[in-house]
């Protein structure tokens, strides 16, 4: 479930819906396997470096600010933090 949110493969759902679920079932993930969390949320903070440099790159500052604050989190999060939730 988590890989197909993460894809984009979220439906016809509202994005806020979307990341509630995410941030719901990264809950569940860092309860139920604390070491598989920090390595999803390692993969994370990953991915949304890179989506900040794109965004960068093609001239969005506002979404290349945030793409890099959600990286920021998620790799705190990976070193033992938990995620606050933020809208």
């Amino acid at each position: 479930m988590l890989a197909s949110l993460l894809s984009g493969a979220a439906g016809n759902r509202a994005p806020q819906s979307s990341f509630t679920e995410v941030m719901n079932t990264l809950e569940q993930l860092h309860q139920a396997n604390p070491a598989r969390y920090q390595v999803v949320a390692q993969q994370l903070s990953t991915r949304m470096q890179m989506s900040a440099q794109e965004a960068a790159a093609n001239g969005n500052t506002a979404l290349a600010t945030r793409f890099a604050q959600l990286s920021t989190d998620f790799a705190k999060a990976s070193a033992g933090s938990q995620i606050a939730m933020k809208r």
